[in-house]
């Protein structure tokens, strides 16, 4: 049971370690504002409904791309793909209280850090809105990051309709025990539906589901009593069955998301005491000879 608590763990420690930073600078754009104030009310755990989470999230990716891209310039999206697993340039700066080289490059020499916090926190907001309408009380990371279990050689849209999963929310982040590690560089949708005639403002939104969804996570959870081996768990994605079409195709998905656990007795009375179905194998004489 401990050890399954620990699987589902989607406390923030990162934010433990930047947020006092943020919360020393005093803000007047009123965006920025709003957005700290969802910080300061965060629990730091990033569940699937959470606002702060949201928020904290886009706030890594923007404050990296402030930091960053006038530096980088076009090496950028290889960057941006390595930070949010890896110490970033946010880590380092938030936690030195500056970074002269990089804030005199992206033109914020003379507000500093503080300045660039600002700039990030109000593309955050801008960002939350798009994906969650303007009301804050309805902003969840899940509207934004999300699993999308898509076959790669599904290209068609009735291939999609049959091989794909999702998009679903998805709680944690790239730094969770329950990781759900993201890829800001991703400009486009991938694995999704093509929704033809889609208007500037779903477009938008499309890419940044896309920049947000999860692009690693736990592949299998399992745990095991060695006292008793009919206490055994596990839980991986999909399903039990890997043929489409077949109602254990995605039977997993579900409680895989929400952390829970299937009985795995591996001693024959156990595995009978769970048992669905039955499949048997006859040799006949011609093949036994």
């Amino acid at each position: 049971e401990n050890f399954q608590e620990i699987q589902r763990d989607t406390h923030v420690t990162q934010a433990d370690h930047l947020l006092p930073s943020v919360f020393a600078f005093s803000f007047s754009n009123p965006k920025s504002v709003l957005a700290k104030h969802v910080l300061e009310r965060w629990d730091r755990t990033a569940s699937r409904d959470s606002a702060g989470a949201l928020i904290f999230t886009i706030f890594l990716v923007e404050l990296n791309r402030i930091l960053a891209g006038a530096t980088l310039k076009s090496t950028l999206p290889v960057y941006l793909a390595l930070s949010t697993p890896l110490y970033s340039a946010v880590d380092g700066a938030l936690e030195k209280g500056s970074a002269p080289r990089l804030l005199a490059a992206a033109g914020f020499a003379s507000g500093g850090l503080g300045a660039a916090c600002e700039e990030a926190l109000a593309r955050s907001f801008d960002v939350a809105t798009e994906a969650c309408g303007k009301n804050p009380a309805r902003w969840q990371l899940g509207k934004l990051h999300t699993y999308l279990f898509a076959y790669s050689g599904a290209k068609s849209h009735a291939a999609r309709w049959l091989l794909n999963r999702g998009p679903y929310p998805a709680p944690g982040t790239s730094t969770t025990v329950n990781v759900s590690m993201m890829n800001p560089a991703n400009a486009r949708p991938r694995g999704g539906s093509v929704i033809t005639g889609a208007g500037p403002i779903r477009r938008l939104l499309e890419r940044r589901q896309a920049e947000y969804r999860t692009v690693a996570a736990p592949s299998m959870r399992f745990t095991a009593s060695l006292a008793d081996p009919d206490r055994t768990f596990i839980m991986a994605p999909m399903g039990q069955s890997g043929r489409p079409g077949n109602r254990h195709y995605d039977d997993m998905i579900q409680k895989w998301i929400e952390c829970e656990v299937v009985p795995l007795p591996l001693s024959r009375r156990g595995a009978e005491s769970v048992a669905r179905e039955r499949f048997t194998l006859h040799a006949d004489s011609a093949s036994a000879r």
